[in-house]
């Protein structure tokens, strides 16, 4: 069993794994390909586009001790992951955001050469090339492409997992002083996990070494996904890690953190990153066609947050159906431990021009109308705490940005 216990702890501005099926007797081969949505273009019908998508969605700042890193030069520039299986599963036992007992299971890419228990923050300080991979990189996109094969069926799940140690390299801007990934000094222990102590947040720009507190995470397709050995068909596994690299003053549950003295900008208290798990979402479609990704940064009923929701849906399809969709929170002017890092959405339902989100137990998400602007209805969740949202909490946006995978 793995546990996502989602510690807002490192998702790319979204990128995707492409993995393309064609035929193959009783099988189909799986042709596996990385690349970044923060390199895809923009769709020009959309009003209101947010500026250099390229670079990824704008770094959110708003408080003067806290700060968030865009994709990108001067943000997050590194995120490099160890992936030991990627498996598409007939049926699989869930438990909140736990998993067990997956069944009838095809694996899509596989890289198990070291012990999961004893693959540790020292073992992943040493090793260089050939099992980690930068999710940013183009070149490190293109090693991973590679042929394998997949059992014909129904497949409605897909599990990804990875060794524990991530290694990410990051600029927090924060008007009190950017906080920069600098290298590990030392490790201590909290909870189980191995903390990442730096010397301090302003020196050199390095890689640091994190202990993320799992190493893995389940996926449900939002309809049967269908390999019957016919050609042209692929999934992209989309993620999202704009914004998803947060820091400040006093976080002190952080993946990275400093000393009590040498916070920039908040002397005597201590500095912390949080670092995110990866949480990928299966969109299906034709090799021929595209994925489409809308975005909406939606603002609530407090300025300590906002709530960013992605859509995915095919370029072939003029009614813009959602294939996938990821929901999540993230913090603005305040920290807290308590902030959920993702919501699952395992079904989609439209009636007019409303789409409802849900979630794995079918308790409603969010809810509203799709647009340029407009606003919606979330259902708080019970497994996170957002300032000022009790039961129901009203959201609402002024810009939406689309882009082609």
């Amino acid at each position: 069993m793995r546990f996502d216990f989602q510690r807002m702890l490192p998702i790319a501005s979204s990128a995707i794994l492409s993995l393309t099926i064609a035929a193959c007797g009783g099988g189909s081969t799986v042709t596996m390909n990385i690349k970044s949505v923060s390199s895809g273009t923009t769709t020009a019908s959309v009003l209101n586009m947010m500026e250099e998508l390229s670079s990824g969605m704008p770094s959110f700042v708003t408080g003067t001790n806290y700060g968030s890193a865009a994709v990108g030069s001067g943000g997050l520039e590194s995120y490099k992951l160890y992936i030991k299986e990627i498996r598409f599963c007939k049926s699989l036992s869930t438990n909140g955001t736990a998993y067990n007992s997956p069944e009838d299971c095809s694996s899509i890419y596989k890289n198990d050469s070291d012990n999961y228990d004893s693959f540790s923050v020292t073992s992943a300080a040493s090793v260089s090339t050939g099992k980690y991979y930068d999710l940013l990189s183009t070149t490190d996109r293109a090693s991973l492409t590679q042929n394998a094969s997949i059992t014909n069926g129904e497949y409605n799940y897909g599990v990804i997992d990875w060794y524990r140690p991530v290694k990410i390299k990051a600029t927090v801007p924060r008007s009190a002083g950017d906080l920069k990934t600098t290298g590990c000094a030392s490790y201590s222990t909290s909870n189980g996990n191995n903390i990442c102590v730096q010397s301090n947040f302003t020196g050199t720009l390095a890689e640091s070494t994190v202990d993320l507190n799992n190493g893995g995470t389940w996926f449900k397709f939002l309809s049967t996904f269908k390999v019957d050995g016919s050609s042209g068909t692929a999934v992209d596994l989309a993620f999202d890690l704009d914004d998803r690299v947060f820091g400040g003053a006093d976080v002190s549950n952080g993946g990275i953190q400093t000393p009590s003295t040498v916070c920039p900008g908040s002397s005597g208290t201590s500095c912390g990153i949080m670092v995110p798990l990866v949480k990928l979402v299966p969109v299906p479609r034709k090799s021929s066609e595209s994925t489409l990704v809308e975005t909406y940064d939606m603002t609530g009923p407090s300025t300590e947050w906002k709530l960013r929701v992605d859509v995915y849906y095919n370029s072939a399809d003029s009614n813009k159906t959602i294939l996938a969709a990821d929901i999540f929170p993230i913090p603005t002017t305040s920290i807290a431990s308590s902030i959920a890092a993702g919501v699952y959405v395992t079904s989609v339902e439209t009636s007019g021009t409303t789409t409802t989100f849900k979630n794995y137990d079918g308790s409603t998400v969010l809810s509203f109308t799709r647009g340029t602007s407009g606003t919606g209805t979330l259902t708080c969740p019970s497994g996170a705490t957002l300032p000022g949202c009790s039961g129901t909490g009203a959201m609402s946006w002024t810009t939406r940005t689309v882009r082609t995978l």
